[in-house]
């Protein structure tokens, strides 16, 4: 997920229908993402318990449907990829380009 940020230095999409979406979906309910407005910010977790880690799971497991998939957005209010797209680039001409950053990640 955070390789991500490879082509973008304060920002990065994804699928909620894949593996990484699953994992976010998890992540933001163990308090490592937090919703504000139609995106999410990275966060660190004021508190993380085993049994944070575990409901946020369990939680996550009961949005498996008889077909055995399991359903993220469910769980996660987000925007279409199009329009997350376009924010993306929004941000990145407000903030530049990564070729214009003076650190890049390796």
């Amino acid at each position: 997920m955070l390789m991500n940020l490879r082509g973008h230095w304060t920002t990065f999409v994804l699928d909620l229908e894949s593996e990484q979406g699953e994992e976010f979906a998890m992540m933001a309910g163990m308090g490592f993402f937090v919703q504000c407005g139609h995106t999410w910010q990275m966060t660190i977790p004021p508190l993380l318990t085993l049994d944070t880690l575990k409901d946020s799971i369990l939680t996550f497991a009961r949005t498996e449907d008889h077909e055995y998939a399991l359903h993220p957005e469910q769980l996660i209010d987000c925007m279409s990829l199009a329009e997350a797209t376009v924010l993306q680039k929004r941000l990145e001409l407000f903030h530049g380009s990564r070729d214009e950053q003076p650190h890049r990640l390796q």
